[in-house]
């Protein structure tokens, strides 16, 4: 099996994130992914996609699906207003089937924390999730290729063990 700690997620635009050079990541952090995103913008074409979770499948074509732990996510730091690192549950966020304009639309709305309102966006809680396609959809596993679908993802609640020292 593999980890992460942070964001699991396909489609072509999570491709940019390992698309985009670690050295450019490292000295210029999220631009990296702007400049690398602008460049992919014609290739973003939707795919089919099979969720089952906790409350039941979904089942639809999507841009993209990210199943996050944290609030933040390759620089929208308001994506998942009420994550908590500890609570056991996964974020999901999917972005259905859009055109450009709408994509545009709902990354600038995602600037903001107001994405969720946005019609095509579906947000729910999961604890476990089992995703599956037709196409080939690459895996994103914090910012680095994490395989192909079909994937089981896990929440391992409080599975590691932080010590720190009393000041």
């Amino acid at each position: 099996g593999k980890y992460f700690m942070n964001i699991g997620g396909g489609g072509k635009i999570t491709e940019v994130s390992y698309e985009a050079p670690s050295r450019l990541k490292a000295v210029i952090g999220s631009l990296a992914y702007y400049v690398k995103g602008i460049e992919l913008i014609p290739q973003i074409t939707s795919f089919p996609i099979r969720i089952e979770h906790d409350e039941g499948v979904y089942t639809g074509r999507v841009m993209i699906f990210l199943i996050g732990l944290t609030n933040s996510i390759g620089g929208f730091e308001q994506l998942v207003p009420d994550a908590e690192l500890d609570d056991g549950y996964f974020s999901v966020l999917i972005l259905e089937e859009v055109n450009l304009a709408e994509l545009a639309h709902v990354l600038t709305l995602a600037m903001r924390g107001n994405h969720l309102k946005h019609d095509k966006v579906k947000y729910f809680k999961s604890r476990e999730l089992y995703v599956s396609s037709f196409e080939e959809v690459q895996l994103n596993l914090d910012g680095e290729l994490g395989g192909v679908l079909p994937a089981h993802f896990k929440n391992l609640q409080q599975a590691i063990k932080v010590r720190i020292k009393k000041e």
